[in-house]
Order: structure tokens, then sequence, then C-alpha cells
């Protein structure tokens, strides 16, 4: 494990990421963001099942290692998380809980108005975009109502941690970096793990020396695009360092960075909008953050000789079927594609042509028998 003392975020995702050589498991990690909201790996371990037992041991370590008495962090997860970490805030990934909403409640209206809602950063707008979504299906209102909107709807996060995010992305980031290394034996990939991170933290605390200012280019790009935007709203001033305020600014307070309402106001009274920005972006923290680096080690053909037993490799399962290396696509993943064309190909979703249910076919079907009005076949030609 690995923390980088008081200069990372405090906002920690927790995923678990299959291994793809001939010894099948999991790799959990525990990944934060730094001050330009780039990838920063805590701690990863491997396990040969993700269930409770394995997410509470792994966070157990996490806790004691960091020293966690109060903070955030995102099957068994969520129940490990809740036992050993009562009082923190937990977020959910949104993205995941869409997927579990759309296999019973689909549409693209539902789609929108389901990402209206958890992109909310007022409750009042929460609200109003969830009595819209009663209005179209009930029993879809009842059951977002029930998976934790506080969980994964950005207008109930706590402020102060300069976080927005509603989705885990920050892991399956990290995920899609080491994924070359998760088709190698086991000790071969955490050593390869550890050698990449050591020369990503060594350049990225390089990299500093690059910046234009005290906070980091994605930060400032971030606050230039709001910036455009401001000459649309008009400020109705107040007296002093009061504005009248119809849209909140409870975007700034849960981001730490000036949204375009805020920025309208700071343009209106002559000052800098970086003056504004949260002090979990400057210059200073992400110095802070990459200022220790993992530290290297002798050759394993240096390291002290002990009288404990050598531990056995794990057992080989052999799944049934040709083996499966690259990850199945979703729709959902496609959704924003580079590739238009290849979209169909590539994440088309089948429809079982005996119970009309979506993700499976007839050869694998398991509801029995169909419709009495089966999918009738195409005729060639």
């Amino acid at each position: 494990m690995y923390w980088a003392g008081p200069g990372c975020r405090r906002v920690i995702g927790l995923d678990g990421c299959f291994l793809k050589g001939q010894i099948k498991g999991e790799l959990l990690t525990a990944v934060g963001r730094d001050e330009d909201n780039h990838v920063y790996p805590i701690a990863w371990a491997v396990i040969d099942v993700e269930n409770k037992d394995n997410w509470t041991w792994f966070i157990e370590l996490l806790v004691a290692d960091l020293d966690l008495d109060c903070g955030r962090v995102l099957v068994g997860l969520l129940q490990a998380v809740t036992e050993l970490l009562p009082y923190v805030e937990h977020r959910q990934c949104a993205r995941h809980i869409y997927v579990n909403f759309r296999k019973k409640y689909t549409g693209l209206e539902l789609k929108n108005l389901f990402w209206e809602a958890a992109k909310s950063s007022m409750e009042g707008d929460f609200i109003a975009t969830m009595k819209k979504i009663k209005h179209i299906t009930s029993s879809g209102y009842e059951w977002m109502m029930s998976n934790k909107p506080h969980s994964w709807c950005r207008a109930f996060f706590s402020h102060g941690y300069a976080c927005e995010a509603i989705e885990n992305g920050i892991s399956e980031c990290f995920n899609s970096m080491i994924i070359h290394m998760r088709e190698k034996p086991i000790l071969t990939m955490l050593e390869e793990i550890r050698i990449y991170l050591m020369n990503r933290f060594y350049h990225q605390a390089a990299i500093v020396s690059q910046w234009k200012g005290d906070y980091g280019p994605n930060t400032l790009e971030k606050i230039k695009e709001f910036g455009k935007h401001m000459r649309f709203w008009i400020v109705i001033p107040s007296g002093g360092a009061l504005f009248e305020t119809r849209h909140g600014y409870s975007a700034y307070k849960i981001s730490g960075l000036p949204c375009v309402h805020t920025q309208a106001a700071i343009n209106f009274t002559h000052k800098d909008p970086a003056d504004f920005i949260s002090f979990w972006f400057h210059k200073a923290k992400f110095i802070e953050t990459y200022r220790d680096n993992i530290l290297p080690i002798n050759g394993s053909n240096m390291w002290p000789y002990t009288e404990y037993l050598k531990p056995l490799p794990p057992l080989v399962r052999r799944m049934l079927g040709r083996p499966k290396t690259k990850r199945r696509r979703h729709a959902l993943d496609c959704q924003d594609s580079k590739f238009p064309n290849q979209k169909e190909k590539v994440c088309r979703t089948v429809r079982c042509g005996k119970c009309r249910e979506l993700g499976h076919n007839k050869l694998s079907c398991k509801n029995g028998e169909g419709p009495s009005d089966p999918i009738s076949k195409r005729k060639n030609g």
C-alpha cells in the first residue's frame, strides 16, 4: 500500500477487475485523485474471488495503513464498507446503478431522466426530475428511491472534498492502464505494476515544473470552459459580496471549481476566478502528493533467506469454452464511441427468440417455454 500523506484528496474509489492469465482471480484496487484529476493508485491486492470476506480483509488493511478515522470511500464491497467505515460518506457508481435500472426500465427518455437526476446539484432539481420519472413509471421511481439516491446523486454529496464525480471512472481508468499486466503470472504482474507506478509517480512529480501558474492544465481548462457561458447569465447584486441566485451554487461547493453562475458574480466584482479555486487543486498540494515515491527494492537474488514455508501457487480453474480475454462491451460503453460505424457490430444486444428478453439467445434461454407468438424468422430474399 502507498499513501502520499496530506497532499492527495480524501476520495478513494474501490473496484475489482479480473486477471486474464492462466491463474484466475481478481485484483482489488483502491484509487484516488490527485490535484489535476489524474489517476493516483493507493493500494492493490490479488484475491481468489470477490466476496465480503476478501473486501473486509482489504479494507481493514487500508483503514489501518492510512489511519482512516473519517473520509470518503466508494455484493461484498457495500457490506464491508458499511461495517468497517460506518461514519464515512459512501458513494456508489451511478453508471452501475443505471445498468441495473435499464434491465427493467428501458427507453431513451428514462435514460436521459436518470442521468439528469444523478447530475442534479440541488435537491430541488432532483425532486423535480424524479416526479417526471414517476409520471412515466411509478415502479421505476420506487426502484430508484430504494437504491439510496443520496449515494449516487450529486445533490446529496458533502461539501469540502472537491469531487463531484458520480461514477467510479477513476478506478476503471486504472484497470485499463494495467490491462496487459493482468495477463501475466501473479508475481510478474505485481512487479510490473510496482515498476510502472514508480516511474509514473516520478514523472508526475517532474511535470509540475511545466505548469503555468498555481493550478494544473486540466483545472484551468475547466475554469475556462465555464467562463465561456457566463455571458448568458444576468448578475443581480444586493450589496457588498451578496448576489441573488436562482440556480444555487451547490455545484461550486461540491466540485471546488467556480461554476458558470459563480464566475458571473466573480467577474462582476472584477476579480480573478482562479482566486476562488479550492485549495485541493493547488500546485503546493500536487507537489506534496508526489513528494515521496515508491522505494526501490533489490533483485530476487539478493533477498534474504527465510525458513518459512514457500507459498503454494493458486489452483488452476479451467473455465468452460474458449478462454475470453476481452471484456464484453455493453451498449452503454459505446454511446460516446469514436467509431460509430462499429457501434452496432460491437455493442449489439441480442434478443431471445423464445422469451423475447434481451441479453441471451434461445439456445441459452432458461425461462422455459416462450410466448404463444414467438418472433418470426426473417425470410431470405
